[in-house]
């Protein structure tokens, strides 16, 4: 399985970088909404199921989630 970021998604971190890094006073009001996007989520579920990530704070781990709808969702 490929873990390396999609280009989409580095050129997405590089722009959110560059905006902190020249303007410290900004504030990302709608972050959230540009984070969950599909494929970020995608990427960040296979990086963290790979890496065997450990249960968040809901305490749902892969083996839950994989039952769940949210392989269907992510996936």
């Amino acid at each position: 399985m490929n873990l390396e970021t999609p280009e989409k998604i580095r050129q997405f971190q590089r722009k959110l970088y560059i905006k902190a890094k020249e303007e410290p006073e900004y504030r990302f009001y709608l972050l959230y909404e540009e984070v969950y996007r599909k494929d970020i989520l995608r990427h960040a579920y296979r990086v963290a199921k790979q890496n065997r990530g450990a249960p968040g704070v809901d305490a749902d781990d892969f083996v839950i989630l994989s039952r769940g709808k949210a392989k269907e969702a992510l996936l």
